[in-house]
């Protein structure tokens, strides 16, 4: 496959999956998402197939927020909207505290083992049904189903044990 194919098949998931990590903040998500296709188009020798083509595009997506964070590049960032559960969180948390939760909640979610974190966040951010979700890693749909369980519970158990979160 042609890096434009790549590029012309995936950009629309990738910008959705950044602009939501962004809580949609339009040009933090152009850049990043432009960073994103730059470094697979620059790495795509090193791409072995061990996952999707989507998955390795997330991945170097979720990297490159993450980096972005940790450089203070961009200063606001905030996911008020971040889905990790099924329920909404209280109206009464003030913009800092949603801040916190968002950073706890990131940390946990990248500490995840690696099987657990592309199904949750796939789920999460790629608005992909669990078939599709379970094909493109190439597990069963009840799997997939069983380790976003598993990930929301852990989170949530961590959350409530180390930080007083009690979602």
């Amino acid at each position: 496959m042609e890096f434009e194919d790549i590029y012309l098949q995936y950009k629309d998931d990738v910008h959705r999956f950044v602009s939501k990590l962004c809580d949609y903040q339009e040009a933090m998500a152009d850049d990043i998402t432009q960073e994103t296709f730059l470094k697979a188009y620059i790495n795509i020798s090193t791409f072995q197939g061990k996952s999707s083509v989507k998955t390795w595009l997330f991945t170097i997506a979720k990297n490159t927020f993450l980096s972005e964070i940790r450089k203070k590049k961009y200063d606001d960032v905030f996911v008020g909207d971040l889905t990790l559960f099924e329920h909404n969180h209280d109206d009464n948390f003030d913009v800092m505290a949603k801040k916190e939760l968002l950073e706890i909640t990131l940390s946990l979610i990248f500490e995840l083992p690696h099987n657990m974190q592309e199904v949750f966040l796939a789920r999460i951010y790629s608005e992909d049904s669990y078939e599709k979700i379970a094909s493109d890693l190439g597990i069963s749909t009840s799997s997939a189903k069983v380790l976003v369980f598993r990930a929301r519970k852990k989170i949530k158990n961590k959350l409530k044990e180390e930080y007083g979160y009690d979602l």
